[in-house]
C-alpha cells in the first residue's frame, strides 16, 4: 500500500509514473514482483465553489485536473490493483493545523462536508463508469 501526494505536497503528478516504476523494480529485486500494488492514499484539496481560470491549488479546477491525471495513471498501469482517493468528504481537522488548512478542514473530499459534489466528483464518476 502506498500513501503519496505527488503533485500536491511534493513534486509533480508525473512523479507517480517514475515512483511506481522504481517501486516495481524494487519489488522484483526483492523477489516480490507478484505482490499487489494498492494506492491507499492520494488526493488534492479544493474549497467547494472556488474555481479559477488558472487552476490554482485549493480550487475545484485543480482538484479535478489532479484526480483526472492521477486516476488515469493508475488505471493504465496493469500492476496497480486499486486506489483510494483521500478522501470522500471534507472533514474538520485539528485546531493545531487550522492555520495551514483553509477553514480548519481537510478539504480533500470530492464532496464537501454537506455531501455537495465538487467538480472532481463528476470526473471521478465518469472515469470509473467509462473504464
Amino acid at each position: 500500500s502506498i500513501n503519496k501526494y505527488f503533485g500536491w505536497y511534493e513534486g509533480e503528478i508525473e512523479d507517480w509514473i517514475r515512483f511506481l516504476q522504481t517501486m516495481k523494480d524494487k519489488l522484483k529485486h526483492e523477489g516480490l514482483a507478484t505482490m499487489p500494488i494498492l494506492i491507499s492514499e492520494f488526493g488534492a484539496g479544493a474549497i467547494y465553489g472556488d474555481s479559477t481560470f488558472e487552476s490554482a491549488k485549493w480550487t475545484e479546477n485543480f482538484q479535478l485536473q489532479y484526480l483526472d491525471s492521477a486516476i488515469k495513471i493508475f488505471l493504465n498501469d496493469p500492476d496497480v490493483n486499486g486506489m483510494y482517493i483521500w478522501q470522500y468528504c471534507d472533514i474538520r481537522s485539528s485546531k493545531e493545523l487550522e492555520m495551514g488548512r483553509p477553514r480548519s478542514f481537510n478539504n480533500k473530499g470530492i464532496v464537501n462536508e454537506y455531501r455537495k459534489p465538487k467538480a472532481a466528483y463528476w470526473k471521478v464518476k465518469e472515469l470509473f463508469i467509462n473504464h
